[in-house]
């Protein structure tokens, strides 16, 4: 029925025919207060070799640029850019040869420092579970 989704925000990706339930559609608006989306090119060398789906919940740290390879403390201490991130999108591929573009939903006051990582190419991820805090 056309008139339980009309008005309703996808929720995670769409592709043309596909058949919606109410898990796939949401009344509230993406992202929400307090949030932002952000999108990240990865390197297939900075993601998970399994890759990420939607819905999975990543941290995202600072990495040494590739040239200086930073000091030491940012290697064996890198600054956490966002925690329990949300993955809401992903296209590419993490193999070799190929990249991955993931879009974030994160804590809005994250956003412009970690978007500002991204353009640097500067940023790695590692998948953990909701309720992991880094120490």
């Amino acid at each position: 029925d056309a008139g339980t989704v009309v008005g309703k925000v996808a929720a995670v990706d769409l592709v043309a025919g596909q058949i919606l339930n109410r898990n796939l559609v949401t009344s509230d608006p993406l992202p929400g207060k307090g949030k932002a989306t952000v999108g990240l090119s990865l390197d297939p060398s900075r993601v998970p070799s399994a890759g990420l789906k939607p819905g999975s919940v990543v941290n995202v740290v600072a990495v040494p640029d590739g040239e200086s390879g930073g000091p030491a403390d940012a290697l064996n201490a890198p600054p956490l850019l966002a925690e329990a991130a949300e993955v809401y999108s992903v296209a590419g591929t993490a193999k070799a040869g190929g990249g991955l573009l993931v879009t974030l939903i994160v804590d809005a006051s994250d956003a412009a420092r970690l978007a500002a990582y991204s353009t640097s190419n500067r940023v790695a991820v590692f998948e953990t579970s909701p309720a992991d805090e880094v120490q």
